[in-house]
Protein backbone atom coordinates (compact mmCIF):
# COMPACT_ATOMS: atom_id res chain seq x y z
CA UNK A 1 0.00 0.00 0.00
CA UNK A 2 2.74 2.14 0.59
CA UNK A 3 4.33 2.16 -2.60
CA UNK A 4 0.82 2.46 -4.26
CA UNK A 5 0.30 6.17 -2.03
CA UNK A 6 4.19 6.60 -3.15
CA UNK A 7 3.92 6.04 -6.34
CA UNK A 8 0.53 8.26 -6.51
CA UNK A 9 2.34 10.73 -4.63
CA UNK A 10 5.32 11.08 -7.21
CA UNK A 11 3.01 11.64 -10.26
CA UNK A 12 1.15 13.93 -8.48
CA UNK A 13 3.89 15.90 -8.11
CA UNK A 14 5.46 15.37 -11.62
CA UNK A 15 2.53 16.04 -13.33
CA UNK A 16 1.98 19.34 -11.51
CA UNK A 17 5.86 20.58 -12.46
CA UNK A 18 5.37 19.01 -15.99
CA UNK A 19 1.80 21.14 -16.74
CA UNK A 20 3.89 24.16 -16.17
CA UNK A 21 5.79 23.96 -19.35
CA UNK A 22 3.48 21.87 -21.14
CA UNK A 23 5.85 18.75 -22.25
CA UNK A 24 3.71 16.64 -23.82
CA UNK A 25 6.39 14.04 -24.17
CA UNK A 26 7.35 14.40 -20.25
CA UNK A 27 2.77 13.84 -19.51
CA UNK A 28 3.14 10.41 -21.42
CA UNK A 29 6.03 9.37 -19.97
CA UNK A 30 4.85 10.34 -16.07
CA UNK A 31 1.54 8.87 -17.27
CA UNK A 32 3.04 5.51 -17.62
CA UNK A 33 5.01 6.01 -14.37
CA UNK A 34 4.08 2.79 -11.70
CA UNK A 35 3.80 0.17 -14.61
CA UNK A 36 6.27 -1.45 -12.40
CA UNK A 37 5.21 -3.52 -9.35
CA UNK A 38 6.23 -3.14 -6.36
CA UNK A 39 9.03 -5.99 -6.84
CA UNK A 40 10.73 -3.60 -9.97
CA UNK A 41 10.86 -0.31 -7.12
CA UNK A 42 14.59 -0.02 -8.92
CA UNK A 43 13.40 0.78 -12.21
CA UNK A 44 10.55 2.46 -10.98
CA UNK A 45 12.99 4.92 -9.46
CA UNK A 46 15.55 5.40 -12.30
CA UNK A 47 12.43 6.24 -14.46
CA UNK A 48 11.46 8.32 -12.25
CA UNK A 49 15.07 10.24 -12.07
CA UNK A 50 15.31 10.35 -15.62
CA UNK A 51 12.04 11.99 -15.88
CA UNK A 52 13.32 14.87 -13.34
CA UNK A 53 16.69 15.19 -15.45
CA UNK A 54 14.52 16.02 -18.69
CA UNK A 55 12.44 18.42 -17.22
CA UNK A 56 15.09 20.15 -15.34
CA UNK A 57 16.32 20.69 -19.10
CA UNK A 58 13.23 21.57 -20.26
CA UNK A 59 12.36 24.27 -17.66
CA UNK A 60 16.24 26.04 -18.25
CA UNK A 61 15.08 25.60 -22.38
CA UNK A 62 11.69 27.80 -21.51
CA UNK A 63 13.14 30.03 -19.22
CA UNK A 64 16.17 31.41 -22.03
CA UNK A 65 13.43 31.48 -24.08
CA UNK A 66 11.33 33.83 -21.77
CA UNK A 67 14.39 36.89 -21.74
CA UNK A 68 16.54 35.94 -24.84
CA UNK A 69 15.22 38.85 -26.61
CA UNK A 70 15.54 41.24 -23.45
CA UNK A 71 17.97 42.97 -22.57
CA UNK A 72 19.76 43.89 -18.86
CA UNK A 73 19.61 47.97 -19.91
CA UNK A 74 17.02 48.39 -21.96
CA UNK A 75 16.00 51.68 -23.87
CA UNK A 76 13.12 53.64 -23.30
CA UNK A 77 13.34 56.03 -26.31
CA UNK A 78 15.78 55.96 -29.65
CA UNK A 79 15.87 57.11 -33.05
CA UNK A 80 15.51 54.11 -35.05
CA UNK A 81 14.92 50.61 -33.55
CA UNK A 82 14.57 49.49 -30.20
CA UNK A 83 17.04 48.09 -27.78
CA UNK A 84 14.34 46.71 -25.18
CA UNK A 85 13.10 43.33 -26.01
CA UNK A 86 9.84 42.41 -24.73
CA UNK A 87 9.83 45.37 -22.60
CA UNK A 88 9.36 47.61 -25.34
CA UNK A 89 6.74 50.41 -24.23
CA UNK A 90 7.50 49.40 -20.14
CA UNK A 91 10.22 51.52 -19.56
CA UNK A 92 10.63 54.50 -17.40
CA UNK A 93 13.68 56.31 -17.46
CA UNK A 94 15.98 56.15 -13.90
CA UNK A 95 12.99 53.62 -12.67
CA UNK A 96 13.23 50.18 -14.46
CA UNK A 97 15.86 50.90 -17.07
CA UNK A 98 18.32 49.05 -15.94
CA UNK A 99 17.87 44.95 -13.84
CA UNK A 100 20.24 45.27 -11.65
CA UNK A 101 17.95 47.62 -9.68
CA UNK A 102 14.58 45.94 -10.63
CA UNK A 103 12.91 44.10 -13.58
CA UNK A 104 9.58 42.31 -13.78
CA UNK A 105 10.16 39.03 -13.76
CA UNK A 106 11.25 39.92 -9.83
CA UNK A 107 8.16 41.69 -9.44
CA UNK A 108 6.36 38.51 -10.87
CA UNK A 109 7.86 35.99 -8.61
CA UNK A 110 7.54 38.40 -5.30
CA UNK A 111 4.06 38.35 -6.05
CA UNK A 112 3.50 34.84 -6.06
CA UNK A 113 5.66 34.08 -3.35
CA UNK A 114 3.37 36.81 -1.18
CA UNK A 115 -0.07 35.15 -2.30
CA UNK A 116 1.04 31.72 -1.95
CA UNK A 117 3.11 32.16 1.78
CA UNK A 118 2.61 34.88 3.77
CA UNK A 119 -0.02 36.96 5.01
CA UNK A 120 -1.68 40.12 3.73
CA UNK A 121 1.07 42.62 4.37
CA UNK A 122 4.28 40.95 4.15
CA UNK A 123 6.45 41.88 1.49
CA UNK A 124 8.43 39.49 -0.39
CA UNK A 125 12.10 40.74 -2.27
CA UNK A 126 14.14 38.27 -4.33
CA UNK A 127 17.95 38.42 -4.09
CA UNK A 128 20.70 36.03 -6.03
CA UNK A 129 21.42 33.30 -3.18
CA UNK A 130 20.39 33.05 0.33
CA UNK A 131 23.72 34.49 1.51
CA UNK A 132 23.23 37.56 -0.71
CA UNK A 133 19.86 37.83 0.88
CA UNK A 134 21.73 37.98 4.47
CA UNK A 135 23.83 40.63 2.59
CA UNK A 136 21.35 42.71 1.53
CA UNK A 137 19.67 42.93 5.46
CA UNK A 138 23.13 44.27 6.57
CA UNK A 139 23.31 47.03 4.04
CA UNK A 140 19.74 47.97 4.91
CA UNK A 141 20.65 48.07 8.42
CA UNK A 142 23.34 49.78 7.98
CA UNK A 143 22.47 52.47 5.80
CA UNK A 144 19.77 52.89 8.95
CA UNK A 145 22.29 53.85 10.81
CA UNK A 146 21.69 50.72 12.92
CA UNK A 147 25.05 49.84 15.02
CA UNK A 148 26.82 48.52 17.41
CA UNK A 149 26.95 45.21 18.40
CA UNK A 150 25.13 42.39 16.79
CA UNK A 151 24.07 39.16 18.91
CA UNK A 152 24.32 35.91 16.73
CA UNK A 153 22.71 32.84 18.11
CA UNK A 154 25.40 30.40 18.73
CA UNK A 155 24.02 27.29 16.35
CA UNK A 156 23.92 29.98 13.49
CA UNK A 157 24.77 28.55 10.07
CA UNK A 158 28.79 29.33 10.32
CA UNK A 159 28.59 31.48 6.71
CA UNK A 160 26.48 33.42 8.34
CA UNK A 161 28.96 34.35 11.30
CA UNK A 162 31.67 34.58 8.34
CA UNK A 163 29.82 37.68 6.49
CA UNK A 164 29.98 39.29 10.72
CA UNK A 165 33.64 39.56 11.00
CA UNK A 166 34.90 42.08 11.48
CA UNK A 167 31.67 43.55 13.34
CA UNK A 168 31.78 43.41 17.20
CA UNK A 169 29.48 40.18 17.89
CA UNK A 170 28.38 38.26 20.70
CA UNK A 171 27.38 34.71 20.54
CA UNK A 172 24.49 33.48 22.54
CA UNK A 173 22.48 30.36 23.55
CA UNK A 174 19.16 31.34 21.25
CA UNK A 175 17.68 28.63 23.89
CA UNK A 176 18.13 30.72 26.90
CA UNK A 177 15.65 33.60 27.55
CA UNK A 178 17.81 34.71 29.71
CA UNK A 179 20.47 35.69 27.68
CA UNK A 180 18.16 37.13 24.80
CA UNK A 181 16.97 39.35 27.88
CA UNK A 182 20.46 40.74 29.14
CA UNK A 183 21.57 41.63 25.65
CA UNK A 184 18.39 43.90 24.75
CA UNK A 185 19.13 45.60 28.15
CA UNK A 186 22.28 46.06 27.13
CA UNK A 187 21.28 47.60 23.99
CA UNK A 188 21.83 45.26 21.27
CA UNK A 189 19.43 46.17 18.60
CA UNK A 190 20.24 43.14 16.02
CA UNK A 191 19.61 39.44 17.05
CA UNK A 192 20.19 36.98 14.21
CA UNK A 193 19.19 33.64 14.78
CA UNK A 194 18.28 29.96 12.49
CA UNK A 195 14.64 28.78 12.97
CA UNK A 196 16.62 25.52 12.25
CA UNK A 197 20.55 25.73 13.01
CA UNK A 198 22.30 23.73 10.05
CA UNK A 199 25.07 22.33 12.44
CA UNK A 200 26.11 19.22 14.08
CA UNK A 201 23.03 19.53 16.95
CA UNK A 202 20.27 20.90 14.68
CA UNK A 203 18.87 22.83 16.55
CA UNK A 204 15.30 24.24 16.13
CA UNK A 205 14.94 27.55 18.08
CA UNK A 206 11.84 28.99 19.62
CA UNK A 207 11.24 32.00 17.46
CA UNK A 208 8.40 33.12 18.95
CA UNK A 209 9.97 33.11 22.84
CA UNK A 210 12.52 35.07 21.35
CA UNK A 211 10.99 37.28 19.91
CA UNK A 212 8.46 37.76 23.07
CA UNK A 213 11.52 38.72 25.03
CA UNK A 214 12.53 41.25 22.72
CA UNK A 215 9.16 42.89 22.77
CA UNK A 216 8.79 43.14 26.46
CA UNK A 217 12.38 44.04 27.37
CA UNK A 218 13.40 46.87 24.25
CA UNK A 219 13.25 50.64 25.44
CA UNK A 220 13.88 51.03 21.50
CA UNK A 221 13.12 48.74 18.02
CA UNK A 222 15.07 45.79 17.89
CA UNK A 223 16.08 44.10 14.97
CA UNK A 224 15.04 40.15 14.88
CA UNK A 225 16.64 38.63 12.00
CA UNK A 226 15.84 35.11 11.01
CA UNK A 227 17.11 32.77 8.46
CA UNK A 228 14.68 29.91 7.52
CA UNK A 229 16.48 28.13 4.97
CA UNK A 230 16.75 24.90 6.69
CA UNK A 231 12.64 24.89 6.81
CA UNK A 232 11.47 27.22 4.09
CA UNK A 233 7.41 26.98 3.80
CA UNK A 234 7.63 24.18 6.27
CA UNK A 235 7.15 26.64 9.20
CA UNK A 236 4.11 29.28 9.67
CA UNK A 237 5.20 32.71 10.65
CA UNK A 238 1.54 34.51 10.78
CA UNK A 239 2.24 34.45 14.70
CA UNK A 240 5.56 35.90 14.54
CA UNK A 241 4.06 38.70 12.33
CA UNK A 242 1.97 39.74 14.60
CA UNK A 243 4.24 40.30 17.36
CA UNK A 244 5.98 43.63 15.23
CA UNK A 245 5.58 46.29 16.74
CA UNK A 246 7.70 49.86 17.23
CA UNK A 247 9.81 47.84 19.51
CA UNK A 248 10.25 44.74 17.54
CA UNK A 249 11.45 44.72 13.17
CA UNK A 250 11.03 41.16 12.25
CA UNK A 251 12.99 40.25 8.93
CA UNK A 252 13.10 36.46 7.74
CA UNK A 253 15.30 35.79 4.94
CA UNK A 254 16.16 32.22 3.07
CA UNK A 255 17.55 30.27 0.23
CA UNK A 256 14.99 30.07 -2.91
CA UNK A 257 17.20 27.03 -4.27
CA UNK A 258 15.80 24.41 -1.92
CA UNK A 259 12.30 23.65 -1.00
CA UNK A 260 10.91 26.59 -3.36
CA UNK A 261 12.44 24.63 -6.43
CA UNK A 262 10.73 21.15 -5.66
CA UNK A 263 13.91 19.20 -5.40
CA UNK A 264 14.87 20.74 -9.46
CA UNK A 265 17.77 22.83 -8.48
CA UNK A 266 17.55 24.69 -11.02
CA UNK A 267 19.63 28.42 -10.27
CA UNK A 268 20.51 30.23 -7.08
CA UNK A 269 18.08 32.83 -5.24
CA UNK A 270 17.45 33.59 -2.03
CA UNK A 271 14.23 36.00 -0.78
CA UNK A 272 13.53 38.56 2.11
CA UNK A 273 10.30 38.43 3.83
CA UNK A 274 9.50 41.74 5.67
CA UNK A 275 6.47 44.42 6.64
CA UNK A 276 6.02 48.10 6.34
CA UNK A 277 8.99 50.72 5.75
CA UNK A 278 11.51 47.95 6.13
CA UNK A 279 10.34 46.48 2.84
CA UNK A 280 11.58 50.21 1.29
CA UNK A 281 14.70 50.17 2.96
CA UNK A 282 15.77 46.83 1.67
CA UNK A 283 14.74 47.32 -1.60
CA UNK A 284 17.06 50.35 -1.65
CA UNK A 285 19.97 48.10 -0.16
CA UNK A 286 19.11 45.32 -2.65
CA UNK A 287 18.89 47.81 -5.91
CA UNK A 288 22.84 49.59 -4.25
CA UNK A 289 24.28 46.14 -3.53
CA UNK A 290 23.34 44.45 -6.65
CA UNK A 291 21.76 41.98 -5.15
CA UNK A 292 18.57 40.92 -7.34
CA UNK A 293 17.76 37.99 -8.39
CA UNK A 294 18.82 37.97 -12.04
CA UNK A 295 15.48 37.40 -14.33
CA UNK A 296 16.97 34.33 -15.92
CA UNK A 297 16.89 33.07 -12.95
CA UNK A 298 13.67 34.18 -11.51
CA UNK A 299 11.85 32.40 -14.90
CA UNK A 300 13.33 29.04 -13.66
CA UNK A 301 11.40 29.03 -10.24
CA UNK A 302 8.32 26.94 -11.11
CA UNK A 303 5.00 27.68 -10.05
CA UNK A 304 4.14 27.37 -6.31
CA UNK A 305 1.50 26.10 -4.50
CA UNK A 306 0.86 25.51 -0.97
CA UNK A 307 -0.57 22.12 -1.05
CA UNK A 308 1.53 20.36 -3.17
CA UNK A 309 4.58 22.06 -1.12
CA UNK A 310 3.18 20.29 1.90
CA UNK A 311 2.24 17.06 0.20
CA UNK A 312 6.46 17.43 -0.80
CA UNK A 313 7.74 18.13 2.59
CA UNK A 314 5.97 15.61 4.08
CA UNK A 315 7.29 12.97 1.74
CA UNK A 316 10.78 13.76 3.30
CA UNK A 317 10.07 14.06 7.14
CA UNK A 318 8.68 10.48 6.64
CA UNK A 319 11.79 9.35 4.74
CA UNK A 320 13.59 11.02 7.37
CA UNK A 321 11.89 8.97 10.36
CA UNK A 322 12.38 6.06 8.30
CA UNK A 323 16.31 6.15 7.58
CA UNK A 324 16.40 7.21 11.46
CA UNK A 325 15.60 3.55 12.28
CA UNK A 326 18.61 2.13 10.80
CA UNK A 327 20.70 4.80 12.59
CA UNK A 328 20.62 4.83 16.18
CA UNK A 329 23.01 7.34 16.86
CA UNK A 330 22.03 10.14 14.85
CA UNK A 331 20.47 13.04 15.26
CA UNK A 332 17.40 15.14 14.30
CA UNK A 333 15.45 18.43 14.49
CA UNK A 334 12.88 18.58 17.56
CA UNK A 335 9.96 20.34 16.50
CA UNK A 336 6.31 19.98 15.66
CA UNK A 337 5.44 19.25 12.21
CA UNK A 338 7.94 19.47 9.26
CA UNK A 339 12.03 19.31 11.11
CA UNK A 340 13.82 20.07 8.04
CA UNK A 341 15.25 17.08 5.28
CA UNK A 342 18.56 16.32 7.18
CA UNK A 343 19.54 13.72 9.42
CA UNK A 344 23.22 14.23 11.50
CA UNK A 345 25.82 11.64 11.97
CA UNK A 346 27.91 12.97 14.82
CA UNK A 347 31.68 12.51 14.25
CA UNK A 348 33.04 13.98 17.12
CA UNK A 349 36.42 14.31 16.70
CA UNK A 350 36.91 12.12 13.99
CA UNK A 351 39.74 13.05 10.70
CA UNK A 352 38.20 13.89 7.40
CA UNK A 353 40.05 11.39 5.95
CA UNK A 354 38.20 8.89 7.86
CA UNK A 355 34.89 10.07 7.70
CA UNK A 356 35.87 10.73 3.61
CA UNK A 357 36.49 6.97 3.53
CA UNK A 358 32.94 6.87 5.23
CA UNK A 359 31.83 8.22 2.79
CA UNK A 360 32.76 6.37 0.12
CA UNK A 361 31.78 2.89 1.77
CA UNK A 362 28.48 4.07 1.60
CA UNK A 363 28.38 4.92 -2.17
CA UNK A 364 30.08 1.65 -2.36
CA UNK A 365 27.67 -0.31 -1.10
CA UNK A 366 24.64 1.57 -2.11
CA UNK A 367 25.87 0.56 -5.42
CA UNK A 368 25.75 -2.64 -4.29
CA UNK A 369 22.04 -2.66 -3.31
CA UNK A 370 21.03 -1.10 -6.56
CA UNK A 371 19.86 2.19 -5.25
CA UNK A 372 20.77 5.78 -5.48
CA UNK A 373 23.11 7.61 -3.19
CA UNK A 374 25.19 11.06 -4.00
CA UNK A 375 27.90 12.88 -2.30
CA UNK A 376 26.86 16.56 -2.75
CA UNK A 377 26.01 19.82 -0.70
CA UNK A 378 22.26 21.47 -0.46
CA UNK A 379 19.16 19.30 0.65
CA UNK A 380 15.44 19.41 -0.33
CA UNK A 381 16.16 17.24 -3.76
CA UNK A 382 14.58 14.19 -5.19
CA UNK A 383 17.67 11.61 -4.37
CA UNK A 384 19.33 11.72 -1.11
CA UNK A 385 22.39 13.11 -0.24
CA UNK A 386 25.51 12.65 2.28
CA UNK A 387 28.02 15.21 2.84
CA UNK A 388 30.52 16.47 4.95
CA UNK A 389 29.51 20.10 5.77
CA UNK A 390 31.32 22.88 7.84
CA UNK A 391 34.97 21.37 6.50
CA UNK A 392 37.12 24.58 6.38
CA UNK A 393 35.31 26.80 9.10
CA UNK A 394 36.89 27.90 12.75
CA UNK A 395 32.94 29.03 13.60
CA UNK A 396 31.48 25.16 13.64
CA UNK A 397 32.80 21.52 14.15
CA UNK A 398 32.53 19.60 10.72
CA UNK A 399 29.31 16.89 10.92
CA UNK A 400 28.10 14.36 8.13
CA UNK A 401 24.59 15.16 6.80
CA UNK A 402 22.49 12.78 5.06
CA UNK A 403 19.95 15.06 3.07
CA UNK A 404 17.09 13.02 2.68
CA UNK A 405 15.32 12.74 -0.68
CA UNK A 406 11.55 11.96 -2.59
CA UNK A 407 12.71 8.04 -2.74
CA UNK A 408 9.17 5.49 -2.03
CA UNK A 409 9.70 3.87 0.63
CA UNK A 410 11.30 0.87 -0.43
CA UNK A 411 13.61 2.75 -1.93
CA UNK A 412 14.65 4.85 2.00
CA UNK A 413 14.73 1.77 3.46
CA UNK A 414 17.49 0.19 1.09
CA UNK A 415 19.39 3.03 1.37
CA UNK A 416 18.83 2.95 5.26
CA UNK A 417 20.13 -0.51 5.58
CA UNK A 418 23.22 0.03 3.33
CA UNK A 419 24.66 2.93 5.88
CA UNK A 420 23.78 1.20 8.88
CA UNK A 421 26.15 -2.11 7.12
CA UNK A 422 28.98 0.65 6.36
CA UNK A 423 28.92 1.81 10.06
CA UNK A 424 28.50 -1.36 11.74
CA UNK A 425 31.39 -2.91 10.09
CA UNK A 426 33.52 0.24 10.66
Amino acid sequence: MSYTNDVRDDKQLLLFLAKQIEEEKLLRRIGRLGECDEQEWRSYEREKSLIWREMREVYVERACDEVKSNYQAPSFRYSLWSEAGKREGKILGNINDYTRDQHEAAHKLEKELMSVYQPRGVKALVTSSGMAALTTIRLALQRAGIGGKVAIGEESYFQNREQLKGIKVEVFDETKQEQVKRLIEEGVRVVLIDSLSNTEKLRAANIEQVAKVIKKVANMRVYLVIDNSMLGPGVDYRELWKLTNAKLEVIVWESLNKFFQYGMDLTMGGVIWSRGKMTEKLFDARMHAGTIMSEISCSMIPKQDYKMMKVYQARMERNKMILSEYLSNCVMAERKGFGGAQIVIPVNKTSSIKISYWVWKCIRETRRRGVQLAVGSSFGLPNTRIYLTARKTEYARMFLRISVGWECELAIREIGEGIRRVFELD
